[in-house]
């Protein structure tokens, strides 16, 4: 139902888009091609697919062919649930046509169709479209939509081929957003060093817009190679820089766990006080366990740690709130 609806209203749509720009059609569309034409939309509005596509068939045979042809034969396909064919076709208008906003609508069709196949026959149909299409701003959406679907199936490897041809193309877009996507892939690849080697420069840049995210997979990637001093580093520029972090939870308690490895057990006892703030009740339980845990060990520990290393009291603060105190 969801389909025949959609279907029913990318066909209002198409009929806008036919009737607003020019169409290229391989022979003259005589005057009493129109009929034909809303005869063939009477039959997809009354979701009569079968008429609607034998009739488009026929014509065809005549050789009357046109965009808009091509178009309703991919509806009609649509409507019968033949994913391959109505893809072929939507394939050939974004090829072909002069008609953007009949592209448009066909793009969006084309993915729609796609989504019922196989991954392999997606992106077979994917890659024969961007090796073919000419509109540069379509090339680099079907690009895109490909790389999605590598990932989407957990080819991480080709996801980033495809993001590496994007960038050498030089396409008008985000090349940072781009390259922390590859980053991202690479450590589902578990490729961490590639991924810090291509982080340094993007976080070398100090745009707040991008280290949000570039701190955090740096985080990622040196904690994985157990290098927890780097790991640290990125945590701390994060929570003093990104107070509201998406993953401002995991940040506070992977600080404690690394203070905590480091046998700076007030620092931990810190974080995980902070982390307690803004818990559930059920949250505050296991966090009050940690602390308790952590007052153990530092009766316990026998090793020297300066567990003050990195307090600094300020007293200044303290006598200037006490003066004016006193003076209220």
């Amino acid at each position: 139902m969801y389909v025949k609806l959609s279907i029913l209203l990318l066909l209002l749509l198409s009929s806008i888009y036919l009737s607003s720009q020019p169409e290229r059609s391989d022979t003259h569309i005589p005057t009493e091609m129109n009929y034909d034409f809303e005869l063939i939309k009477f039959y997809l509005n009354r979701q009569e697919f079968v008429l609607a596509k034998t009739k488009i068939d026929q014509m065809f045979q005549e050789g009357l062919k046109s965009d808009s042809l091509y178009y309703f034969k991919g509806v009609s396909l649509m409507g019968l649930s033949e994913w391959d064919q109505a893809a072929d076709n939507f394939s050939y208008i974004m090829q072909k046509s002069y008609n953007e906003k009949l592209q448009q609508a066909s793009w969006q069709n084309f993915q729609t169709c796609i989504s019922y196949l196989n991954v392999f026959n997606s992106i077979e149909k994917l890659t024969d479209l961007v090796d073919n299409i000419q509109n540069s701003r379509q090339e680099l959406d079907i690009l895109l939509h490909l790389a999605d679907i590598y990932e989407a199936n957990q080819l991480y490897g080709e996801a980033n081929d495809v993001y590496n041809i994007i960038l050498n193309e030089k396409y008008d877009l985000d090349e940072i957003e781009i390259k922390l996507q590859i980053v991202t892939n690479e450590l589902y690849l578990n490729n961490y060093q590639q991924a810090i080697e291509l982080l340094n420069p993007i976080i070398a840049l100090n745009d707040s817009l991008y280290n949000e995210k570039a701190l955090f997979l740096k985080y990622l990637a040196h904690n994985s190679l157990d290098q927890y001093s780097e790991a640290k580093t990125a945590l701390l520029r994060l929570y003093l820089s990104y107070p509201q972090h998406t993953n401002r939870t995991e940040i506070i308690e992977s600080l404690a766990e690394l203070y905590l490895r480091e046998r700076q057990y007030l620092l931990s006892w810190y974080f995980l006080n902070d982390l307690a703030e803004n818990s559930t009740e059920a949250q505050k339980f296991h966090i009050y366990r940690e602390i308790n845990k952590i007052k153990r060990l530092f009766l316990e520990d026998s090793l020297i740690v300066d567990q003050f290393k990195y307090f600094r009291p300020d007293f200044d603060e303290e006598i200037t709130g006490k003066l004016i105190k006193k003076s209220n």
